[in-house]
């Protein structure tokens, strides 16, 4: 028995090539909404948001809309919506709207995180025990990478992309799915799954140089809210997100600067809007930092 998904949803994971992906890096399977509702339409582009890492959101049941890139698709079962970076969708569901459970995986740097997140009365919750921390030795394949080259592949048909978007996402269900086959390890506890997740997002930090990300990115990427992410971070890290992310910002001029970059592109790869807010930030720095 799984410890994960009832029957019902275990029929949905397991049949990969009935799913219908929608996303902007190949041909949509979901076309979108042609007459929603009025109000449907403002609620969503009134409740959106995006992030700095790519997201995969598959339903697993129930049904409705779900607003993507300023347009509506039909979200019933096996539905699956592939959401790069910086990709705006709806940011839960307007009250009134069908209750549903939808899967959800961020795709960081070297790493996935797979969670449930249930719709009950047009809210969304982290809700029952599939939160699954996949690396990239487990999946066999780098996601965030493999998704990226998917999404710039542009000398590859739209169909072998969405292809690949599908044999990816199957590849990180069938590695959910297989873990809530097994038994709890009573040898890790929540605080070392805790830990390993607050470890993901670091990794992720330090590859990124923090480019694009705050801390609601962050809690997203770790599956929590805010606050409790804020308090896990500081257990494990010993200091704040904000900390943590100034220093591998300052790593990554440090490096740049032995490696003879220049100001603006220092400040492109670290995601400042421009020279003038990355140099406001680089004094704030070394007024805190003297060795930055």
């Amino acid at each position: 028995m799984n410890r994960f998904f009832n029957e019902d949803v275990l029929r949905i994971l397991a049949a990969p090539h009935s799913w219908k992906l929608v996303g902007s890096s190949f041909p949509s399977e979901v076309e979108p909404a042609r007459r929603p509702p009025a109000w449907r339409m403002r609620w969503s582009q009134q409740h959106t948001h995006g992030h700095s890492v790519a997201e995969i959101m598959l339903v697993l049941n129930g049904g409705g809309l779900f607003g993507y890139q300023g347009q509506l698709f039909a979200a019933g079962p096996g539905a699956a919506f592939f959401m790069n970076s910086g990709e705006r969708h709806d940011r839960g569901q307007p009250p009134g709207s069908p209750d549903a459970d939808h899967l959800w995986t961020m795709v960081m740097e070297g790493s996935t995180l797979s969670f449930l997140l249930r719709v009950r009365k047009g809210r969304w919750s982290t809700a029952g025990p599939v939160r699954c921390q996949l690396s990239s030795a487990e999946t066999g394949f780098d996601a965030s990478a493999f998704l990226r080259q998917s999404s710039t592949g542009a000398q590859l048909p739209g169909e072998w992309r969405r292809a690949q978007c599908r044999a990816a996402l199957e590849a990180i269900v069938a590695k959910v799915v297989e873990a809530g086959y097994l038994q709890p390890d009573e040898n890790s506890p929540s605080a070392e799954f805790q830990r390993s997740v607050i470890e993901a997002v670091q990794h992720h930090i330090r590859q990124t140089a923090g480019r694009g990300i705050g801390l609601e990115d962050m809690a997203r990427m770790a599956g929590y809210s805010k606050f409790h992410f804020l308090r896990l971070f500081r257990a494990y890290a010993g200091e704040t997100p904000w900390a943590y992310l100034n220093r591998c910002r300052r790593d990554k001029v440090r490096r740049m600067r032995e490696e003879g970059h220049r100001h603006k592109a220092i400040a492109d790869a670290l995601g400042f809007s421009c020279p003038t807010a990355f140099s406001r930030w680089y004094r704030q720095q070394r007024q805190n930092h003297p060795t930055a």
